[in-house]
């Protein structure tokens, strides 16, 4: 199956690249990218925030990629990488939420 033949978001009006999706997609990636080097330098102790902008990043790249290229892998690959994301997670921050609640209760 052929990008055109698989439109999608700005696609479906000028085809690819979608250069505003692009560039949503690009900011993603820097922003996981980021703040994956701020947890591992300063946050040691914060593995589930380091796993959630470790798959920030992976989301971007593949949202770029699949945004940029209209190729239907990178496609399944973005669709995927946020549906790990949600999987993994939310889960995680359930689990954190109730087992390590807040010290000061107004939070």
């Amino acid at each position: 199956m052929g990008a055109s033949e698989f439109p999608f978001c700005e696609a479906r009006w000028h085809g690819y690249p979608e250069f505003a999706s692009s560039i949503s997609a690009a900011v993603i990636l820097l922003l996981g990218i980021l703040g994956s080097v701020l947890v591992a330098v300063h946050c040691r102790n914060a593995p589930v925030v380091l796993l959630l902008f470790s798959l920030m990043t992976v989301n971007g790249a593949a949202s770029f990629a699949a945004h940029f290229s209209g190729n239907p892998n990178w496609i399944r690959m973005d669709e995927f990488t946020i549906s790990i994301a949600a999987v993994v997670i939310v889960p995680l921050l359930i689990h954190e939420a109730i087992h390590h609640p807040a010290d000061d209760p107004a939070l």
